[in-house]
């Protein structure tokens, strides 16, 4: 099916959630606050997500092929600010003119078929992960080069290529990891034709952006986020490949892309750990089959290096992601957070940490790339497709406290920020975007690290935001 003027969805809390925000908003202070602010958290959450799913009345068949928006919540002085702005990229301005579909997306089918999208270009919407880096507020998308913003007004500078070292068309992962000490963050990028890689990047405070190593791999396969420690860059694929035999569909354009990818069972999960400076060999491991989505963090313990990540049993999670636009969940096994250790000698172990589903986790990153003991993440229920609740969880203890912010709300994933000169590592605050179904509105929440599961503080906002990927906190 192609580009359809009505998708047909079930009404459901998250679905609600996902309904598109045309109106871009500027709230000079909210004025609807539960609780207090703390007078020494200062700075502002970025979240990305699609804000709308259609050009012109066609609507989308995917979650991910959704037009970014960037929200920004800005706390200072015991008040919250909010605005919001769509990311103007121009393929985005193009479609608005045209009053309809330009351009290729990741789950929607194009019309004339993949070879005419590719004369047309990639549409890059910009909707999953944020980060500030130097002066720029960049936006992250998995099929393309990030999209520079700016910081205060959300204006929409371009796509980032960092001084032409990033070609046209380099997919450029949406998880990129900073390193505390350096300032510089690391990404990877996949290169499809015949000979497939993955190629490693390290882009430093000033924005120059180099290539570091390139790794060989058999077929492409979904990528999403990786582990960087002090010494390594850690890639953990599992066999969810992207298969030429599919791509006839998408060549004719009764297919999307995000239907080219097959999960081929039984076959282990493959490591690639990579050596930051180059002097040591590539090492590859297998393990068990698997299928990671986000790693929470990686550390060196003396020669060995140890990824915390959360792992599915198999890559069904792109299929309850597909099915779950369209308000439909599958009893699908759910994810947890897993700890894996790779020796030099080839070895491995895992243990896993919890026995809870377990997604979208976040640490203090202060201790990004170093040992880290608390994790932040959401509980999901099995067969249900939102969370209402954020974990803390204990790597030390295998401990958890829950904090629930009650039925009919959706939290979006848990950002910690430090309290300003603390040391201990939970001591600050965590911040979710959350949806209430119950009245369909958008509210901040802010929890205090050390108390989770007591009261927090509640920033409503008079509208929705759609339900969003990813965030991060830039402090002043």
């Amino acid at each position: 099916m192609l580009f359809a003027k009505k998708f047909a969805k079930k009404d459901t809390p998250w679905t609600r959630g996902m309904r598109a925000q045309y109106q871009e908003f500027d709230v000079d202070r909210v004025q609807r606050i539960e609780g207090t602010i703390p007078t020494d958290l200062n700075g502002t959450l970025y979240r990305v997500g699609p804000g709308k799913h259609d050009v012109g009345g066609h609507d989308y068949h995917h979650w991910f092929d959704g037009d970014g928006m960037v929200s920004a919540f800005r706390i200072g002085d015991g008040q919250v600010a909010f605005k919001n702005r769509y990311v103007k990229t121009e393929s985005y301005l193009e479609e608005q003119q045209a009053g309809k579909p330009l351009y290729m997306n990741f789950g929607t089918p194009y019309p004339g078929g993949l070879l005419r999208a590719m004369r047309q270009g990639n549409k890059n919407p910009a909707n999953t992960n944020i980060l500030v880096h130097g002066d720029k507020l960049l936006a992250f998308w998995e099929g393309g080069r990030p999209v520079a913003l700016d910081p205060t007004s959300l204006a929409t500078l371009g796509e980032e290529d960092f001084d032409g070292v990033l070609a046209n068309g380099t997919m450029f992962s949406a998880h990129p990891h900073r390193d505390p000490y350096t300032g510089d963050f690391y990404n990877i990028s996949t290169s499809l034709g015949r000979y497939p890689q993955v190629k490693v990047w390290r882009v430093s405070p000033n924005g120059r952006c180099e290539k570091i190593a390139a790794v060989g791999i058999k077929k492409p396969f979904i990528l999403h986020d990786f582990g960087v420690s002090q010494s390594k860059i850690v890639i953990l694929a599992g066999p969810y490949y992207l298969e030429l035999k599919r791509m006839l569909g998408a060549t004719l354009g009764v297919r999307a892309m995000a239907d080219c990818f097959e999960w081929h069972d039984g076959e282990p999960m493959r490591i690639f750990v990579i050596d930051k400076s180059g002097q040591d060999p590539v090492r590859t491991y297998e393990i068990a089959p698997g299928m990671m989505v986000h790693a929470a963090n990686a550390y060196d313990d003396g020669s060995d290096v140890v990824v915390d990540a959360c792992l599915f049993p198999d890559g069904s999670p792109f299929e309850d992601i597909k099915n779950a636009f369209r308000g439909v969940m599958n009893d699908n096994a759910p994810s947890a957070l897993w700890r894996l250790r790779f020796r030099p000698d080839g070895s491995t172990s895992s243990e896993q940490v919890c026995d809870f589903s377990f997604e979208f986790p976040r640490i203090d990153e202060r201790l990004s790339t170093l040992p880290h003991r608390y994790c932040y993440g959401l509980e999901f229920e099995r067969g249900n497709f939102g969370s209402s609740r954020f974990v803390k969880i204990d790597t030390a203890t295998g401990k958890s406290k829950t904090h629930e912010f009650g039925s009919g709300c959706l939290a979006g994933e848990p950002v910690f920020v430090p309290r300003p000169g603390s040391r201990n590592e939970d001591d600050g605050w965590v911040l979710c975007m959350v949806y209430d179904s119950n009245d369909d509105h958008t509210f901040l929440g802010i929890v205090d690290a050390q108390g989770v599961g007591g009261a927090d503080t509640r920033v409503h906002l008079p509208f929705r935001i759609p339900l969003s990927f990813h965030g991060s906190f830039h402090a002043v």
